[in-house]
């Protein structure tokens, strides 16, 4: 769940070259400077210090967000995002916070929710600069769901509208999948390690298969079981696999 729907470097570079130094407000050049070089725990600490010493505002409060949401604390990210909603009306950045929710949602698994900030995003900013990556992370909300004619109609949307963007190649991977679900137990760089876990999974008597798979120059050996049409289904499924000892999580 994680794959993609990290608000991207596009999020960053919009936000952060807007004035001098690395943003609008100097006293977060340090931890816009972090949060470029990866570092998010210590971008959130810089943060910190800036609001000990006054309000941190609506852009570092943003920032705390996009680094909360890379650590993978949706929840603290949300409430970030939400704060500035809430206690700055006229934000410049309410585009960017309903990216920001939306994928907060979705890798919290609420993809009915990630739906609702997705589709809000698009209805409010007809014109938004994040239009290609919206209507992708849409499509993979709908697919998520089961609905899987109205999230093609957004891959081929994307690949048509914006066919030379990163999101039109992405998109265009998502139209080559069969529409089910399935469970995936594993991903390894090694197939070794693939095999392995298959042969645990058939001894306990499941029936699986290793799908390779290759982005640019990394190649990942996953290990999935089933195509169920129904999520319900591949949820029940995953429930006898977490009893057995396995650590699945339901795809599609």
């Amino acid at each position: 769940m994680r794959t993609v729907l990290l608000i991207t470097i596009v999020v960053f570079i919009l936000s952060v070259f807007s004035g001098k130094g690395f943003c609008n407000d100097p006293a977060l050049d340090k931890a816009w400077t972090s949060y470029l070089k990866s570092d998010y725990k210590n971008t959130l600490d810089a943060c910190r210090v800036v609001s000990r010493k006054r309000a941190l505002g609506e852009e570092g409060r943003y920032l705390m967000g996009l680094s909360f949401l890379k650590l993978g604390l949706q929840k603290k990210a949300r409430e970030n995002f939400e704060f500035v909603i809430k206690n700055y009306p006229s934000s410049g950045l309410k585009e960017e916070l309903l990216l920001g929710i939306g994928d907060s949602y979705y890798l919290d698994g609420n993809f009915n929710q990630s739906e609702k900030y997705y589709r809000k995003l698009l209805k409010n900013y007809k014109n938004t600069d994040y239009a290609s990556m919206t209507y992708l992370n849409l499509g993979k909300a709908l697919r998520r769901q089961g609905k899987w004619k109205e999230a093609d109609g957004l891959f081929s949307k994307v690949t048509h509208s914006w066919p030379l963007s990163l999101e039109a190649k992405e998109a265009k991977k998502y139209l080559l999948k069969d529409n089910f679900f399935s469970i995936q137990t594993g991903a390894f760089a090694k197939r070794e390690n693939a095999l392995s876990l298959l042969r645990a999974l058939r001894k306990k008597g499941y029936s699986a298969a290793i799908e390779k798979h290759c982005d640019r120059e990394k190649v990942l050996y996953k290990v999935k079981i089933g195509r169920f049409e129904q999520e319900d289904m591949a949820k029940k499924e995953e429930k006898k696999l977490k009893k057995d000892g396995f650590t699945p999580r339901v795809t599609s």
